[in-house]
């Protein structure tokens, strides 16, 4: 009963410490205090696999790699199965800029565990439309599927996405075409030539 309690005191902690973590990850000056948080998470629920991948965003906040990858590894040790932690070992390289054989590596075991899930098929699809020259034929290729899943099940959003992000000129000139884009791509473009570079999501709705 005691040993019960004791886990159940230290889960509770935990939790509360991975909440402090990322509250501070959304601060402009929190990278410290979200260090600080988010290792008395782990400390407190070692068997959290969100707690560990909450350290590895706060180390990538401090600009360091092998903290952040170390982070992500223990998340996926305590659930290896779990699509989402090879997903964020993944985005913590892109982070980084890094798309080499590690990223594919990660991307590709997050999509074997979830083609499906749909937080996936968008961070995919956001990620290829910004990186897509970086990315090997295997990794473009899941860039390719997430971004047909959003044209598919999720149109609007995604175009908006696209344009809130920067990214519509990006994706039209890679994959938008060939995706049968071309005419949302033709009035994206007349609409930024109007509007000096810069464009609105909302301004799409009706030009």
């Amino acid at each position: 009963m005691q040993l019960a309690a004791a886990l159940q005191g230290a889960a509770a902690f935990g939790a509360l410490y991975e909440h402090v973590a990322r509250s501070r990850l959304q601060e402009k000056d929190g990278s410290a205090q979200a260090l600080a948080a988010a290792e008395i998470a782990v400390q407190l629920a070692p068997w959290s696999a969100a707690a560990w991948t909450d350290l590895g965003w706060a180390h990538a906040r401090r600009q360091d790699r092998s903290g952040a990858l170390r982070a992500a590894d223990a998340a996926i040790r305590v659930s290896p199965a779990d699509a989402y932690r090879w997903q964020e070992r993944a985005e913590l390289l892109a982070a980084f800029q890094d798309f080499g054989p590690e990223y594919e590596r990660s991307l590709s075991r997050a999509y074997e565990r979830g083609p499906h899930w749909a937080v996936l098929q968008r961070q995919n699809a956001l990620t290829g439309a910004r990186a897509w020259r970086w990315g090997s034929p295997r990794t473009q290729a899941i860039w390719r599927a997430g971004q047909q899943y959003n044209l598919r099940w999720r149109p609007d959003a995604f175009r908006r996405e696209l344009v809130r992000a920067g990214l519509d000129d990006r994706f039209c000139a890679t994959t938008g075409t060939a995706l049968g884009q071309q005419e949302w791509c033709e009035r994206a473009a007349r609409v930024r030539n109007c509007c000096g570079g810069k464009i609105a999501p909302d301004v799409l709705d009706w030009c």
